[in-house]
Parts: C-alpha cells; structure tokens; sequence
C-alpha cells in the first residue's frame, strides 16, 4: 500500500502494544467507564501515572448508543501550589499511541521541571491504537467498517470527553505532526475550552484530500535530501533514480547491486532520520554515492549502511498501525479518489521529482476507491475564525522537516492569524522538537508560552548553527534515538 515511510523508523513501539479483544470496542473497565489500570512496571516506563479507561460514544452521530473505550494516563502535577490545570499531548499519527509515549522515561525526563510541577501531563491512545477501541485488527485491510468512528472530528471529541471526565473547564494540548491537525480542529470547535495550544512541525490546516498531501511531500524529501547531501552526493543519487532496472533494482557492479527495497531504505534514511541516525549513516551514504560517481568504496564495504537498510526494510509498520492510519486519513477527506484518479497522480508526481516522486506516489493506493462513510474535517479559511477568537497559539516550524514540509507550518501560522506566534528552525534536518531535541532555544519558548500563555511572544528564529553551547556530539544520542515520535506524521 505504501512506500517505506517516516512510520517505519517508529514500528519498535508498537511491537509490544497490548492489542484488545474486539474491533467493535475494546479495553475494560467499569459500567461507570473509570477504571484504575495498574502500569505494566516496564524499566522504560516513568513511575507515578494512572492509568484509567473513558467511556465515550461510538458513534457521536448517535451520543447515546453503543460506548467504546478510550485509554488514558495521567501524571499529577507535582506541585500543586502552582497549578495550571491539565496538559494534553498527543504524539503524531495517525496511528501513534500516546500513554506509552509519555510515560516513556526518556521523554518525560526531557520535560521541564516547571511544565511537571505545573500541569498535570495526560495524553489518551486514539481510537485504533494502543489499547484503546479498534485497536485489535492486525492486518491493513482489516475493520474498514470502524474507519467511520476513528477520524480526527470524531477524536477531538473525545477530547473534550476526556477534558468533561477530568473536570476541567479549559485544558493546554501540545500536538507534534498529526497532533497539530487534532490541536487547530480542537480549536476552532471548542476555543472556550483552550487555555493554551503548542503545534509542532504542523500539519496543513488548508488541506484535507490525501493526493494534495502526498504531492506535498515530495517538495519536502527534495529540501531535506539537498540539505543533507552535497551537490556531487546529490547528482549521484538523481543518477542511481534514473537508471533503475526494471524490477527497480540499480546495479553496482559485477558484484554489489541495490535491491528495489534497498533503494527504499536507502531514500528514507536520506530524508526521514532523526540527526543522530543520520549522523551515524551519512558517510556511508556518502560512500555509497560516491562510488555510483566515482567507482569507489564498493557497497559491501559500507557495513553499517548495509546494516541500516537491512533494518529498515524489516521494521515494516504493524498492521494495525497502517490500518489505523488509512482509516483516519480517509474518513478525514471531502471528496476522495478512485484509482484512476491515482494512476494520473502517480504520472504527475514522476514528473515533480526524478528522485522521490515514484517514491512518495506509493502511498497512492491509500484511499483510493474508498467507500465508507466519510466526516470530511473543517479547513482553512472557514475555520480562521474560529481560531483567531481563540488563545494566543505557538506555532514551530522546522525549515528542513523530514515529514511535514515547512510550507504547512506557515500555512497554520496565516490561519491563527495574530493570534500566532512562530518559531522559525533553522539549519537542522529533523521532525518534531519540542523537548526532543535538546535544542533549549524552542524548549525555552515551548516552556514560557506553556506557563503564560496569555503574554504574546515575538516570532522568532532558532539557527541550530549558531546556537551557543549546543554540540551535537555533546549531546545525548540515546536521548534522541529514544524518543521516536509514533506515526508517519
């Protein structure tokens, strides 16, 4: 169905998710739908969340039908005296799992301690993850009849069920990638009820057909590959795309070659991974792009990158994962498309990008010829008013995001309006930032915003260049490499 995506980087954390029993629902729980879960006592897990279901609708169409659940977690805030209510993170998707992610100790030790003194931090599994309903369903084509009760309109509404269940009047949301699609929905439906509103690396809140999104993509995998490879490195690459055998194999020599799945690989390590993974690739790919110019440094010297493309093209996404993510992106369109519709697309795509546009148009099959019930999400501009009558917004945009293009984050920042303001990432390759990539620059102005969001801030920008103090061999690489965002976006 899909090309080697950004997903795949992230399929470890859902090896070990605990699937539940039945599409149709889904996890336990009382009549009253409150249960206490005891946490797993994993050694990555962070002590101190509780764990409980939610009782929400099925089918908010029809409130007071059939229930599912909703999972969530909670961390109380550990300073009471100073507190500012709850704040709610998801993580990316469609098709991430938030209550893993935040209890993971990697990433909530990179939170500040005021943001943990200050809020209670929550996030919830999305329907079709983790273990909250429809999450059982292990392969891509399955339970396509739930696809109507898994889109974003009908999450955000969980939500706000789950902010009602809390007791809270207003709640703060820290959204990365997808997660900025749930925040700006969330916002322009119920502004009355937002205290505060951080998107991370956003998605396009003008923008809901899948083929306008994928087409996107490929702008975005031509910036990140010409910011990470030399003009010469370049070259070569555009060479090895254009003389592919028909199998999409591309032969070395006599001896090495590059399998289809190879090439795959070796384009998602070029535009999907994280600094330190790259880090650790990059003169390897320069080696092999190198020997495609030059005839040195033969393929089955570089024994990482071997190793590399070798694990990726293992760490296929979980069915459930690619199942959850269709199902959403679907719902989420108007007007949909057949196959033909993709065939002319894939043609237009080869035409954008010798490199990436045969690469991205993989993804094409998604929804084409989808015949569920849609619930098209509202978009830019019918929903700048609503937006701009909400709280002040902070809005960072990565200029070489490795998966939403920085356009998208400039066409969020347009649809809030003043009410906006924008954190521009410069020189650095990478997705998702906030308390992530130890970069204090935008942590300092996450944190601040978070803590007074009614005081607006100046738009600025954060030169991960000229950054004082900030090596990237001094930091931490475990402390990145463990905190893979779930989800393609």
């Amino acid at each position: 169905m899909a090309k080697l995506t950004k997903s795949l980087l992230v399929a470890s954390l859902f090896s070990c998710a605990l699937l539940l029993n039945a599409c149709g629902g889904g996890g336990g729980g009382d009549s009253s739908g409150y249960s206490k879960d005891s946490s797993s006592g994993s050694s990555t897990t962070t002590p101190g969340f509780t764990n409980k279901y939610l009782a929400v609708p099925k089918d908010y169409q029809n409130p007071n039908g059939e229930a599912v659940q909703l999972y969530y977690t909670i961390h109380k805030a550990t300073s009471p005296s100073n507190y500012k209510g709850v704040l709610v993170f998801n993580f990316g998707g469609p098709g991430g799992e938030g209550v893993s992610t935040l209890q993971d100790k990697n990433y909530y030790n990179s939170l500040p301690s005021e943001i943990k003194a200050n809020f209670d931090l929550v996030s919830f599994d999305p329907r079709g993850t983790g273990k909250s309903a429809f999450s059982s369903c292990s392969t891509i084509d399955g339970c396509e009849d739930t696809a109507p009760f898994m889109g974003s309109n009908t999450v955000i509404q969980d939500m706000d069920r789950l902010r009602q269940a809390l007791g809270q009047e207003q709640i703060s949301f820290l959204g990365y990638s997808y997660g900025t699609r749930l925040g700006s929905l969330y916002a322009a439906k119920y502004p009355e009820h937002l205290r505060a509103l951080v998107l991370d690396s956003p998605m396009d809140p003008r923008e809901r057909e899948v083929i306008n999104i994928f087409k996107d993509e490929i702008a975005g995998d031509e910036t990140v590959a010409k910011f990470r490879l030399n003009s010469s490195e370049y070259h070569a690459l555009k060479q090895l795309m254009s003389n592919l055998n028909s199998d999409g194999s591309y032969t070395l020599n006599s001896v090495d070659s590059l399998s289809s799945g190879d090439i795959q690989a070796l384009l998602q390590v070029i535009t999907t991974q994280n600094i330190e993974q790259w880090d650790y690739n990059k003169n390897d790919v320069a080696n092999l792009l190198g020997y495609i110019n030059n005839g040195f440094s033969a393929f089955s010297s570089t024994s990482k990158l071997k190793d590399t493309l070798s694990n990726i093209k293992t760490m296929a996404s979980t069915g459930a994962e690619e199942r959850t993510f269709r199902n959403v992106v679907c719902t989420d369109q108007l007007i949909g498309y057949t196959q033909p519709d993709a065939d002319n697309a894939a043609s237009t795509f080869a035409s954008e990008s010798v490199i990436f546009g045969d690469y991205v148009a993989q993804q094409l099959g998604t929804c084409a010829d989808w015949t569920e019930r849609k619930d098209p999400i509202a978009i830019s501009p019918e929903i700048d008013g609503s937006l701009q009558a909400g709280p002040n917004a902070l809005i960072i945009g990565v200029e070489k995001d490795t998966n939403t293009p920085f356009k998208w984050a400039k066409s969020m920042q347009q649809a809030f309006g003043t009410k906006a303001s924008f954190v521009t990432v410069e020189n650095l390759a990478t997705h998702a930032i906030s308390y992530i990539d130890n970069f204090s620059c935008v942590d300092n102005m996450t944190t601040q915003y978070l803590l007074n969001p009614e005081q607006p801030t100046q738009n600025m920008t954060c030169d991960y260049l000229n950054h004082s103090g900030l090596s990237l061999h001094a930091r931490s690489i475990e402390h990145k490499q463990n905190i893979i965002l779930p989800g393609r976006w």
